[in-house]
């Protein structure tokens, strides 16, 4: 079965247990109740008859299929009056309310009394946010190493022009010092090869042995 469709299974059992089956069976017709309980239980009715959720582990969607406007405003007004902030859209010539936020679907699972389903969708909602963290973070930390490896690159091309142009051996002693550490060991980062020296020097030191470096590489390129 599908999610939407154990979703109303198991409000179909709560209106059961509710009986609430008038508000079910009217649920279309004339004004929503006046009482929280009673709005609950014609929300529930409304869903009943033609709502849809889609599966969290899709997309977070759930709609709400009336036949004309005055129905559908009657049904989103209910819903604010809880805190959800539903839309109204036109299709086919009906009136469709929804909601596409994950906060708003809980909030409604929650007030129709859709406990299971509102647990699966949590549990769903956390994994995909543990999901989406770990990219965001492997996604960074693939570009810090890409910056990296490139500047390595460059600063061993830079390194590598001074050789043949046979001003290596001329080089003041720390910029000797800090290119060896750059040609041994390409993928670390400035920072790194300034805590390999003797003695070690911070991020801002290091930076500006290879600007040095840099320039005088460029000297030689033009």
């Amino acid at each position: 079965m599908s999610f939407s469709g154990d979703v109303k299974k198991e409000l179909e059992e709560r209106a059961r247990r509710a009986h609430d089956s008038d508000h079910v069976s009217a649920g279309l017709i004339g004004a929503a109740p006046e009482t929280p309980a009673g709005q609950k239980a014609w929300l529930r009715g409304v869903f009943l008859c033609c709502g849809s959720i889609s599966d969290p582990q899709k997309s977070y969607h759930l709609d709400m299929t009336l036949d004309d406007m005055q129905q559908a405003e009657a049904v989103r007004d209910v819903m604010q009056g809880f805190g959800i902030e539903a839309r109204i859209s036109s299709r086919k010539g009906k009136s469709v309310v929804y909601l596409k936020d994950g906060d708003g679907i809980a909030d409604m699972l929650g007030l129709l009394g859709a406990t299971k389903a509102l647990l699966e969708m949590e549990n769903v909602r956390v994994l995909r946010d543990i999901s989406g963290s770990v990219n965001r973070q492997v996604n960074c930390e693939t570009a810090n190493l890409k910056k990296t490896v490139d500047a390595g690159m460059e600063q061993i091309r830079q390194i590598e022009l001074i050789k043949k142009n046979k001003r290596f051996s001329s080089l003041p002693e720390d910029l000797k010092k800090t290119a060896e550490l750059r040609l041994a060991n390409p993928d670390l980062t400035i920072a790194q090869i300034g805590q390999l020296l003797e003695p070690p020097i911070g991020k801002s030191g290091i930076y500006h042995r290879f600007e040095r470096i840099r320039q005088i590489a460029e000297e030689l390129g033009k």
